[in-house]
């Protein structure tokens, strides 16, 4: 998931806008039937809202989606 949202992410320059304006807030998947991905249910992993956000934080502070050379087969998808 967090691979095809780098790859989403860095080839849409609309949608990175988007994400960008979204500053600091909390992002929540507001799924009432996946905990995993989603936030909304009581002990919600929100796994999509905190994948949303490391891209967006590594954005505004690198100025690109992942830093250069970064493999992301490392990340746990």
């Amino acid at each position: 998931m967090k691979r095809g949202l780098v790859f989403k992410f860095s080839q849409n320059k609309h949608l990175l806008d988007e994400l960008m304006k979204t500053g600091n807030s909390k992002l929540v998947e507001r799924s009432q039937k996946d905990p995993y991905w989603g936030g909304f249910l009581p002990n919600s992993k929100n796994k999509l809202g905190q994948f949303l956000a490391e891209v967006r934080d590594n954005y505004a502070k690198e100025g690109k989606i992942f830093a250069e050379g970064t493999d992301l087969d490392k990340f746990s998808f």
